[in-house]
């Protein structure tokens, strides 16, 4: 009880703590995450504590120890939004205005965070293309959920190892995944570009393209092709959908891309999958599931046709139990976040 009492006095700004020896950054502040979600920060010594208001979907506190640029600690919804989770977070710090998750025990929405009064907190852009051999991995980007990389994989190709299907494990093979995925080939190359994102608690293999993936259990980050180039036209304005609209009159339709309005106070409908739906999911739940949407509030999604899959792994995220499933026709993922 003595301890909670001091952490609330030093978080509210009551009593003042020495600062760590060696240290040289202050987190205590105003923040938001790339959502811009708001935060409010207390840096203790040692300690980091924060506050966090997503309502009407979200309300969390954090406790967490620094040592040295790495943050560990425990973090929980309170009443007052949507979700009731809670979870462990590994974070380090960049800067005095910048910090980046490297770790979580329970998938978490925010991956960096930045200062209120700063730069906007947006993906780093994505760097001119590097060259990478077919044995490149994405490894040395993991943590960093949201960047975009660009490789430039020579002709002539080697295939390396690849595990999943449209999300690959962060140490399969750029080159010969972009090949799986039908966006290069082993003979010409070319230059492409993925986006980070967080591990998976299963990964599907198939064979594409004249590659085949494996299948693997939970991996600790992932990575999937933005498919960045000429996208097909989206309309202008979302069309309102129902929150048990599916995507199964798209099927087919592969590449196409298409926006949607969910409506505020959506009831959950089925949902078959992870980062990429059987196309039959509702469309508007599974946004929930991606934390791109809460039921409550609703908002514009943006799908993309995709073909169907050997197998679907499901998970809970943001309130959402989405189940797993065999081979199936059609799905689809959602792009622009």
């Amino acid at each position: 009880m003595a301890r909670t009492a001091l952490a609330l006095l030093l978080f509210l700004g009551v009593i003042r703590p020495p600062v760590a020896p060696g240290q040289s950054f202050d987190l205590t502040g105003f923040w938001q995450d790339e959502h811009g979600t708001r935060y409010r920060l207390r840096h203790v010594g040692s300690e980091l504590y924060w506050y966090m208001d997503g309502a009407p979907r979200v309300v969390n506190v954090f406790a967490g120890t620094i040592a040295g640029r790495e943050v560990t600690g425990t973090w929980a919804d309170l009443p007052g939004g949507e979700l009731r989770n809670s979870g462990q977070l590994a974070l380090r710090i960049e800067s005095n205005d910048r910090f980046v998750k490297v770790g979580e025990s329970q998938s978490y929405g925010g991956s960096v965070w930045t200062r209120q009064g700063t730069a906007a907190v947006v993906p780093p852009p994505a760097p001119a293309a590097a060259g990478a051999s077919w044995g490149t991995n994405a490894t040395a980007f993991r943590g960093q959920n949201g960047r975009r990389v660009t490789y430039l994989c020579p002709p002539g190709g080697a295939p390396g190892n690849v595990w999943g299907t449209d999300v690959y494990t962060d140490d399969s093979s750029v080159c010969t995944a972009a090949v799986h995925a039908g966006l290069i080939s082993l003979a010409g190359g070319g230059a492409v570009e993925i986006e980070i994102r967080s591990g998976l608690p299963g990964y599907l293999g198939s064979s594409r393209n004249g590659v085949s993936s494996s299948g693997y259990g939970a991996w600790h980050a992932s990575y999937v092709f933005t498919r960045s180039g000429a996208a097909p036209p989206v309309a202008a304005v979302a069309p309102p959908i129902a929150w048990g609209t599916t995507a199964v009159s798209h099927r087919g339709q592969n590449g196409q891309r298409l926006r949607f309005l969910c409506p505020p106070s959506g009831t959950p409908g089925g949902v078959w999958g992870t980062e990429v739906y059987t196309d039959d999911s509702s469309i508007c739940t599974a946004a929930v599931h991606a934390g791109l949407i809460s039921a409550a509030a609703g908002g514009t999604v943006q799908i993309e046709i995709r073909p169907g899959l050997p197998a679907y792994v499901g998970s809970a995220r943001y309130g959402i139990a989405s189940a797993g499933y065999g081979a199936w026709h059609g799905s689809y993922a959602f792009v622009g976040r």
